[in-house]
């Protein structure tokens, strides 16, 4: 597969669209469309002012349950990226906060509108870190979170931090379905290399 890694984006967008999918991954870097807006902008200035130790202080906000638990906004690793090979695939993963201690994770959301707990519960991604995880160090955690950092944009369409707590919603993966879970994702890894080799071999034309 192309790099040949499957990563969560490459995964995502298989399971979606697979023409869509080819079309963006499979081309030479320089050749694929790029993807930019301010709220991508955005999101990555946040994930990368994350990444400092300590927080900067105008990143420096509470992080809360709806029921009022406080919860760290970050742990001890930001930005843990994982290559784990599972049944012969190289699985990738960059997981936006980590604890090594309690083996738990969360993934950032720099959002205008909170997530629901059903489109928490939707998100595939939790459940391929949490198989991710467990299959590179042994154990995870069954809980973990989203954490919704609330942003706006301003009268000059600059997009800010509203000033409010980050809203941290659970999500339980069970083992059940990490088994699930990891067998959608080698068998997703297998079609798309199987998929690539055919392209690379002339008999797929984009």
């Amino acid at each position: 597969m192309p790099d040949g890694n499957m990563r969560y984006s490459l995964f995502e967008a298989w399971l979606t669209n697979k023409q869509s999918a080819m079309m963006r991954y499979f081309k030479p870097e320089d050749e694929r469309e790029q993807f930019d807006n301010k709220y991508m902008r955005f999101g990555s200035l946040v994930a990368k002012a994350l990444e400092e130790r300590p927080v900067p202080d105008w990143l420096n906000i509470p992080c809360r349950t709806k029921e009022g638990k406080e919860l760290p906004l970050v742990y001890d690793v930001n930005e843990y990226r994982i290559i784990h090979e599972i049944e012969g695939f190289n699985i990738r993963g960059s997981i936006d906060t980590y604890s090594h201690d309690l083996h738990k994770f969360a993934d950032h959301k720099s959002v205008m509108n909170p997530w629901t707990q059903k489109k928490t519960n939707d998100h595939k991604q939790l459940a391929y870190y949490s198989v991710l995880i467990e299959e590179a160090n042994g154990w995870v955690d069954d809980e973990c979170h989203i954490f919704c950092i609330p942003v706006a944009c301003d009268d000059n369409d600059i997009m800010r931090l509203t000033g409010e707590p980050a809203l941290a919603i659970p999500r339980i993966i069970t083992k059940q379905e990490r088994i699930e879970m990891k067998k959608l994702m080698v068998d997703t890894a297998r079609d798309i290399s199987t998929v690539y080799q055919s392209y690379l071999a002339g008999n797929i034309k984009l």
